[in-house]
């Protein structure tokens, strides 16, 4: 931005919970005078506005959290996709996201990446309305400024699971109509025999499948 005297002042735009008695959480920005170096200001904004551009434009939640695992910083896709404003975002807790096993994965995973500089899980985001929706994320750590934040990102990776689901339901089909037929029905991959009914079994000489399986 510019002031009267047309001296260039950084700015980073950001939704931050401030410090402030009402604790609310505003859009901000962050300005120091580096006038004395037009291109260098020049730059900084450019920078900075393609930051934005870039967060604003990730498929899913942005993130940024402290060490004591409060929220910062955060895309608008984490307030459509929560249900929480962005006053009510900065007040929630991380176990408002999270209950019982995957809490507990999610402040593992944290913990790791601290110790590490990176992480990922697996779990399962429950927005405000209580709708739970499976997700990836992914997450790295660093220094700023002698303060330790992380940083990531989560991917909605329900239609994945989907897939996953129906792909074990066709198996599971697969698998009961094989065994049942009067033929004999055996897969094999690599050379080793990964399934047989029984009847496959019998004409082998064997009593039952579980006898040749990965012969």
């Amino acid at each position: 931005m510019l002031r009267k005297n047309q001296n260039y002042f950084m700015v980073s735009r950001m939704k931050k919970k401030l410090p402030d008695s009402r604790r609310k959480v505003q859009t901000i920005g962050q300005t120091g005078n580096i006038s004395q170096n037009d291109d260098a200001g020049k730059s900084y904004v450019y920078v900075s506005k393609f930051l934005e551009l870039l967060i604003r434009s990730l498929p899913g939640i942005f993130y940024a959290l402290d060490d004591k695992f409060q929220l910062l910083i955060w895309n608008e896709n984490a307030e459509r996709i929560s249900g929480y404003s962005a006053e009510e975002a900065g007040e929630v807790n991380l176990s408002d996201f999270f209950n019982g096993d995957d809490r507990i994965v999610i402040e593992n995973a944290i913990r790791g990446a601290y110790k590490t500089g990176e992480g990922v899980a697996e779990a399962t985001f429950i927005t405000k309305k209580g709708k739970r929706i499976p997700y990836f994320f992914s997450g790295a750590s660093a220094v700023i400024e002698g303060k330790s934040y992380l940083l990531g990102i989560g991917i909605d990776i329900s239609r994945f699971k989907e897939a996953q689901e129906s792909l074990i339901e066709s198996e599971a089909l697969y698998r009961t109509f094989a065994e049942r037929m009067t033929e004999g029905v055996a897969l094999i991959s690599n050379g080793k025999i990964v399934f047989a009914n029984n009847n496959f079994a019998s004409i082998l000489g064997f009593s039952n499948a579980a006898e040749i399986i990965s012969q």
